[in-house]
């Protein structure tokens, strides 16, 4: 078993996540500025659906006329932009306007806090909080959608912060339970799938009392990890009222009508294929036999997934929107996009499992781990196997799990290098399309 972690000097932490912040800060605000920016789904998603409906709260107020058809969430984030435009004065809000960039700037920050909070409470180097931070925030959909405001960005900021909830209370305190119930409420509100999330402190708890490494949970902890549970519950209850339905009428087309396995099988080929520069790290975590033997089953599982698995691009079975889906639709030869397709989810199988394996060697488990369990639970019943609904989240769980570990400086270089390029690359299309 591991010793403790000595309490975490904030000095180097702090001062890193100031620059990193500052820095992200500034080329959100440069992007807006450029009138040479477009946001492509971003922007399309924003001015087609979102801000239709906020202007349409802003006129009536909130009803449940608004028109339904046009988005697959309740309209949390709408109604918040509304009534926090109409608390200032303005009768409508443009897109591109300082008003809705301020709005969205909320969730950014909030995103950013809690990125210093999990910094705070896991790394203990300057570069460790770059290894954690940098990964998410060089994802598209996070940059994207605070410059053209989507739900994205605030369904991640509400994700981030019951990480960290869990990162520094790993059993449930009073003050935790509260605030993990608040999040569950407003992410539920801005994507229905973020309901299971309710599940992790009560899973968390109990992963940490099965390791044995802690006191029995008491009743009183196990009470405070009800809260969110019952939130979630009404929440969803209320959505099935108005609606006959946790979607609206119109988007009965996104429920897979029972499990959707593609949504795993998407989740370790995407794994793969942005996830890999976390994978050097592993051979310094385990031991040469251990990493055989995960990578024959991590091979076995390709095999089985590239043969019982629909794996080609699909429109109509929600197989588009993803580098994964683009790269098998650009391989005509069906056999060699399988391979390589294949190739994909046997490296992401290898990462997950080797890094469950790290923490069963004599870790607690890390909520990170509990919590993308729980996210990847949740998508089960989505037809869509879309990319932005699962890389930030994926992004931020590689980030913190590895933050934690001592990377040497080639391990650290290469994540660094690699979603510095990731980043840029997502910075570029904003302005070459």
């Amino acid at each position: 078993m591991q010793s403790p972690r000595d309490p975490i000097p904030p000095g180097p932490s702090a001062s890193a996540f100031v620059l990193l912040g500052a820095g992200y800060l500034a080329v959100v605000a440069g992007i807006w500025l450029s009138p040479a920016s477009h946001g492509g789904w971003a922007e399309g998603d924003a001015r087609a659906y979102h801000f239709p409906i906020i202007n349409y709260f802003m006129e009536n107020g909130f009803d449940l006329h608004y028109p339904p058809d046009l988005i697959a969430m309740f309209p949390g984030m709408h109604l918040f932009f509304a009534y926090v435009a109409r608390g200032i004065g303005l009768a409508q809000l443009p897109v591109n306007s300082p008003a809705a960039l301020l709005i969205q700037s909320v969730f950014g920050v909030l995103l950013l806090l809690a990125l210093y909070r999990l910094a705070l409470a896991t790394t203990r180097s300057r570069i460790a909080v770059v290894v954690l931070a940098l990964p998410v925030i060089s994802s598209r959909y996070v940059l994207y959608s605070w410059v053209w405001p989507t739900t994205d960005l605030g369904s991640l900021a509400f994700y981030a912060w019951m990480l960290a909830f869990l990162t520094d209370s790993p059993l449930p305190t009073p003050k935790t339970s509260i605030g993990h119930s608040v999040l569950t409420a407003a992410s539920i509100f801005f994507r229905q799938s973020y309901a299971v999330l309710s599940l992790a402190s009560i899973a968390n708890s109990l992963a940490l009392a099965v390791s044995g490494r802690h006191e029995k949970l008491s009743s009183r902890a196990i009470a405070l990890t009800l809260p969110p549970i019952i939130v979630a519950l009404a929440c969803v209850a209320y959505l099935i009222a108005i609606w006959g339905s946790v979607i609206p009428p119109g988007f009965q087309r996104h429920l897979a009508g029972g499990f959707n396995i593609v949504s795993l099988v998407h989740i370790a080929a995407l794994s793969g294929l942005i996830g890999w520069p976390f994978a050097p790290a592993l051979r310094r975590l385990l031991s040469g036999r251990d990493l055989k033997t995960i990578a024959m089953i991590a091979i076995a599982i390709a095999v089985l997934c590239t043969l019982t698995v629909p794996l080609d691009f699909n429109i109509e079975a929600g197989r588009y929107n993803s580098l994964v889906w683009t790269l098998a639709r650009s391989i005509h030869i069906h056999s060699v996009a399988a391979a390589i397709i294949g190739l994909l989810i046997a490296l992401g199988a290898f990462l997950w499992i080797s890094m469950i394996r790290v923490v069963c060697r004599g870790e607690d488990f890390p909520p990170e781990l509990t919590m993308f369990a729980l996210f990847s639970a949740g998508l089960l019943v989505q037809k869509m196997a879309w990319q932005r609904y699962v890389e930030p989240e994926m992004l931020l769980t590689f980030g913190v799990f590895f933050a934690r570990r001592e990377l040497d400086k080639f391990e650290a270089g290469l994540i660094l290098a690699a979603y510095g390029i990731y980043g840029a690359i997502s910075l570029l299309q904003i302005f070459i399309g």
